[in-house]
């Protein structure tokens, strides 16, 4: 408090020499002190019983006293002044207050508490606001911003009282504050006195033209920086970008946050780590690049080292900070291996001629497919390149020189497994073929047919890569998948109208509305019969039908995204049809939870079981390897699990 400023005392009522009948009055009242008179109001001193007129106005004009010397009180501190609000002008509303500013109670939370409107308490939130600023001085701002001229921030609120004595022990109202974000937004906020962001379990507080930690992280510019930096760790790289930005005492908090950013998905995680492996290696593996986000990014990949390869070894992966073929990263000998084409230091000359030798090749031939092989036998006889190149050259190097190039050259296209065509946009054109081409398949066999038997005769009309996989998508909407292995025409195969199908995704967000989020095998079946669907069609088909209607992209493409499927790899029929609300964990946890349950189809569950199927007396029994689930035709029902192998006699249908 500033020195013009009076603190009232608390002194017995005695010593203001009130007349006696005023000082009786009063302590019967229970009002025995200073303090108690002073947080009375003027109505409720004259509602004082025993109180003559004269002696109501003696009380009174020692009152109005009072109050005049306290609307000349001026705080330098802000924790006395909060303190002096509670206690004397708003003690009544103490509680729903603080409950309001320090543990971000709502209006209608706080309106409960009170009994009173959610505008009431809006009032008193702003008076109280309004009070405190009118009590203190601005001292408190020019300490503050004398502090961020040689300070980036405040790390939390004890550091608060470093700032000066305007903030000494205001730290006991922010420290057990759960959520204090209406005061710091009120006092420090509206005023552009400071900004603020939490930090874990506390808060950093900032000067109004900074940015915040987040921002920091999220800055490019630290990207660059790590990746521009001469160590591959990240531990280094941030370290020194933390103390050229003078945010030392917040580096665990930049690194924690950064891991989390660099390995949230494969992706963005396995070209990061393939940019700082090149730092220090020419080849690499998928292995190491595994390594290497566990040790700098605490994150184990090794059950998606799939996805990972996928990733490397994929020719159109594009990032917005990566890009694979600006990294250079070409697939070497050998799954998961890979190499760095401008490491390996062959000349560009060497380049040249190996470039200008294939297509003179391709060009000769336009119409036939060669392999790197070829190429690499014919440098290995002749003396074209350097002894050098000679030595290290293979076919994966050829591969990655002429995919090098391949965007600079309409007649260089790679077919993939080393295979090249001369043929202008050969591979797209191939590619674009295959669907018409299954659909052409299925109409000529006349019925539904397996898929290796598909591929037989995909490849008499396509050649080169006859590995494809097929799925009923809305792009593909004629492809239905019978049964595992079995595909087959929508409209010819599966008696489901469009109208069915349609109705079956609106009974499917209906419940989603209706707060059953995650639907499954059982309550397709119920959809089922409740829109008259066929009964030989399977809940299997039905699944495999749905599949359609989930974009390409799933999670990317919100605004057509309807719902989300996964499905048991053990047992197809235990699958889900999830809200995009729920999680992708959640979805596999309730997957897992039903691993044991047994699933009833009309097709006498064929489509559960990944395996040989076989039949004795009037039994059948599925199988996958030599277990066996003992299914009763006569009787439908379940029967003890036994061992294949101990009935030789069984007959495999």
């Amino acid at each position: 408090m500033n020195q013009s400023s009076h603190k009232s005392k608390n002194i017995p009522i005695e010593a203001l020499n009130l007349s006696v009948r005023s000082t009786n009055a009063l302590k019967n009242h229970g009002i025995d002190f200073t303090n108690q008179l002073e947080k009375l109001t003027e109505k409720e001193i004259a509602q004082i019983p025993n109180l003559g007129k004269k002696s109501k106005n003696e009380i009174l004009s020692n009152h109005n006293i009072y109050l005049k010397t306290q609307r000349d009180l001026r705080f330098d501190n802000i924790a006395e002044a909060l303190d002096f609000l509670f206690e004397k002008k708003f003690f009544k509303n103490k509680e729903v207050i603080e409950k309001r500013l320090f543990h971000n109670y709502t209006l209608e939370q706080c309106g409960q508490l009170s009994g009173v409107t959610r505008e009431r308490i809006r009032q008193i939130e702003s008076k109280f606001i309004n009070s405190l600023k009118s009590l203190i001085t601005d001292k408190h701002a020019k300490e503050l911003s004398s502090f961020f001229e040689n300070h980036t921030g405040i790390n939390n609120f004890f550091e608060l009282n470093k700032v000066g004595p305007s903030y000494n022990n205001i730290s006991k109202y922010l420290i057990p504050a759960t959520n204090p974000k209406n005061f710091l937004n009120h006092f420090f906020v509206k005023e552009n006195l400071l900004k603020w962001q939490k930090k874990k379990n506390s808060y950093y507080l900032y000067a109004s033209n900074s940015d915040s930690l987040d921002e920091l992280i999220h800055d490019k510019e630290l990207i660059n920086f790590i990746l521009n930096s001469s160590s591959a760790k990240l531990y280094d790289s941030v370290k020194t970008y933390s103390l050229i930005k003078n945010q030392e005492s917040n580096f665990d908090y930049i690194l924690e946050e950064i891991q989390s950013k660099l390995s949230k998905r494969a992706n963005f995680a396995s070209l990061y780590a393939v940019t700082q492996l090149k730092k220090n290696f020419t080849y690499i593996t998928t292995r190491q690049v595994i390594e290497f986000l566990k040790e700098n990014c605490n994150k184990d990949f090794s059950s998606q080292i799939r996805t990972l390869n996928n990733i490397l070894s994929s020719s159109d992966t594009t990032n917005p900070v990566f890009d694979v073929r600006d990294i250079n990263l070409y697939m070497a000998k050998g799954q998961g291996n890979f190499f760095f084409l401008d490491k390996l230091e062959i000349e560009n000359i060497d380049q040249e001629e190996i470039v200008n030798f294939v297509l003179e090749v391709i060009k000769r031939k336009p119409d036939k497919n060669f392999n790197s092989k070829e190429f690499l036998d014919y440098f290995k006889e002749t003396e074209r390149l350097s002894k050098n190149t000679i030595e290290i050259l293979d076919r994966y190097i050829i591969d990655a020189i002429l995919l090098s190039v391949a965007n600079e050259h309409d007649d260089l296209n790679y077919l993939g497994r080393s295979t090249w065509s001369g043929n202008e946009n050969a591979l797209r054109k191939k590619r674009t073929k295959i669907y018409p081409t299954v659909l052409k398949i299925l109409e000529d066999n006349g019925a539904p047919m397996l898929l290796k038997e598909i591929k037989k005769e995909i490849t008499k009309v396509r050649g080169h890569g006859k590995n494809f996989q097929l799925h009923t998508t809305l792009t593909s909407p004629k492809l239905i998948q019978i049964s595992s292995g079995l595909w087959g025409l929508r409209d010819r195969d599966i008696n489901v109208s469009n109208e069915q199908e349609l109705e079956m995704v609106n009974q499917i967000q209906k419940n989603f509305i209706g707060g059953n989020k995650i639907l499954d095998f059982h309550d397709i079946k119920c959809f089922k019969e409740s829109i008259g669907i066929d009964e030989d069609v399977s809940i299997f088909q039905l699944m495999k039908l749905l599949q359609a209607h989930i974009p390409v992209g799933r999670r990317r493409t919100p605004g057509s995204l309807i719902f989300l499927l996964k499905s048991s790899s053990k047992n197809p029929l235990n699958f889900c049809i999830y809200s995009p609300e729920i999680s992708d964990k959640e979805a596999n946890e309730y997957i897992k939870s039903r691993i044991d349950d047994d699933f009833f189809d009309v097709r006498d569950n064929e489509d559960s079981i990944r395996g040989p199927i076989y039949i004795i007396e009037n039994k059948k029994y599925f199988g996958r390897q030599s277990i066996m689930k003992d299914y009763d035709i006569e009787n439908q029902t379940i029967g003890y699990r036994i061992n294949s192998d101990k009935y030789p006699n069984w007959k495999k249908i």
